[in-house]
């Protein structure tokens, strides 16, 4: 942040997950810093969907991976490191205190109501209670496979169905938000497919990875035997609605200035 103060008049932290919390505790921290003028907050990661997260500083005692996988990608998301999960929850867990003041900025919330990874029952609290609700927008994606449950409402709320069954995309996942469908790795042409659920050996992997037909894209929870309505299921690499999001970025930049 100090690295723009000599070149900018006004900065917007864009965060992805974690980057979200880490966007938070910088504001929460430097409260009086004008150059600062919103948060962008994408799969808001408020807190954990585990309720083990906070076991997580002290598995990392013990071991140093939860799961790995054989990488083909950059961002490594076929592995996650137990040190990361004990940082992420230290990181975050104080962000669903009462007492946690509310933000001095406005915020822009987009996230999927089917997040397996973060809790977006929480971020949605936490948009409605934490933030300046004059110029904030939260886009709500849900889907037929959202679970009803009692959610925080505040008029800045925009629900949204996340469903796209031209590009076979039945709900979004944690990973899919910041992704255009037209990104050459990640897109509906992208060559990168997550699929690691069925195991790295298995005939179920490899025709996920490779069968576009009887493939669906959903959260790494979507179906209860590990197909939907009879396919396989990718999880969500990209945003089917991210035209729409980034205008509503740009409504919501323009507006704050």
């Amino acid at each position: 942040m100090n690295s723009f103060r000599s070149e900018v008049d006004s900065v917007y932290m864009v965060g992805f997950s974690t980057g979200t919390s880490l966007s938070v505790r910088y504001v929460d921290a430097h409260r009086d810093d004008d150059l600062v003028k919103g948060l962008i907050m994408l799969s808001p990661a408020i807190t954990a969907s585990s309720g083990v997260a906070f076991l997580s500083p002290y598995l990392s005692w013990f071991r140093d991976w939860l799961s790995e996988g054989p990488e083909s990608d950059p961002a490594r998301y076929e592995s996650f490191s137990v040190n990361a999960g004990a940082q992420f929850y230290q990181l975050t867990k104080d962000l669903t205190n009462p007492q946690f003041a509310p933000l001095p900025v406005p915020v822009f919330m987009a996230g999927s109501a089917d997040d397996s990874t973060v809790n977006m029952a929480a971020a949605r609290t936490f948009f409605c209670a934490k933030t300046p609700s004059a110029k904030g927008v939260m886009l709500w994606f849900e889907s037929e496979q959202t679970q009803a449950e009692e959610l925080a409402q505040c008029s800045t709320v925009q629900e949204l169905p996340s469903a796209a069954p031209a590009l076979g995309v039945v709900n979004l996942a944690h990973t899919s938000l910041s992704i255009s469908p037209a990104n050459p790795h990640y897109g509906v042409q992208g060559h990168y497919r997550i699929c690691a659920q069925y195991g790295y050996d298995t005939d179920d992997y490899q025709q996920c990875r490779s069968d576009d037909a009887n493939t669906v894209y959903g959260e790494s929870d979507l179906g209860a035997d590990g197909r939907y309505q009879g396919k396989l299921i990718r999880r969500g690499s990209f945003n089917p609605h991210y035209d729409l999001m980034v205008g509503q970025i740009v409504e919501f930049i323009e507006s704050t200035l």
